[in-house]
């Protein structure tokens, strides 16, 4: 097994804790269920005295700057410390983190995420530098009681980016790394103007999208047809899923 450790600082409530379990489950069980190959462990925020002990000292051992909002926390220290932890040589493991911080990272204001991808050495090395980091910060300052949507949608999009989806080329765009074109696919990029494809519509635009508006038309989909992903994308998810199981495992699903 390779399990996701899900791990929060201790300002993040346990409702928001909640919404963030129930996502990573969805995704694991999204097109075929890999949840016994990568079983979620909930871990919370403090585990050990000294280095690598808490999510405090991962946050006390981050670049920081202050700007409007306050303090930001870089992103990418945080997941750089995920990839150095000692455990990882004891139980290889995939990270899930929950902030309630506001993160930044090289040449972006801010981010509600940001994630380490897979990697094939795993089965060489023994350990996993991969997981990802979601921020609540801004999306309960801006979306407030909608927030706990915009948290499942990330925790959702997040975890499909660990397997590498988007997995194809086409219907993709790269306005801020490789993303479903789609505005109402759970892999879609928010935040950014970009190309936008309205299947139902048969209309593509480009202009600027929220996290908010995204979530609510995957809520939509899902409704719809039971499934946040487009059809690409769970096609995508699928292909991803038993590429990874088999390079692990070795197994076939």
């Amino acid at each position: 097994m390779l399990p996701i450790y899900l791990w929060w600082d201790k300002e993040v409530n346990e409702g928001k804790i909640e919404i963030a379990k129930n996502s990573i489950n969805e995704a694991l069980q999204e097109g075929i269920d890999v949840s016994r190959y990568f079983p979620l462990k909930v871990i919370g925020s403090g585990w050990h005295e000294g280095d690598f002990g808490s999510v405090e000292w991962y946050l006390e051992n981050t670049r920081k700057r202050v700007r409007d909002y306050g303090t930001q926390y870089n992103v990418s220290d945080i997941l750089n410390l995920c990839s150095r932890e000692p455990h990882q040589k004891l139980q290889p493991h995939i990270e899930f983190g929950i902030l309630s911080k506001d993160l930044y990272s090289e040449n972006l204001n801010f981010v509600y995420g940001e994630t380490l991808t897979l990697n094939p050495s795993y089965s060489k090395v023994g350990s996993v530098p991969a997981g990802c980091v979601v921020s609540l910060f801004r999306q309960e300052l801006w979306f407030k009681e909608k927030s706990s949507l915009t948290l499942g949608k990330t925790c959702v999009h997040e975890l499909a980016h660990i397997f590498h989806v988007p997995w194809r080329k086409e219907n993709v765009e790269h306005s801020l790394g490789c993303h479903c074109v789609r505005g109402d696919c759970v892999m879609g990029q928010s935040n950014v103007t970009r190309k936008i494809l309205w299947e139902e519509e048969r209309k593509i635009e480009t202009r600027f999208i929220t996290s908010l508006e995204i979530a609510e038309k995957v809520l939509e989909r899902k409704k719809k047809t039971g499934s946040s992903f487009c059809q690409d994308c769970l096609e995508d998810i699928v292909k991803a899923k038993k590429a990874w199981v088999y390079q692990f495992f070795k197994e076939e699903i």
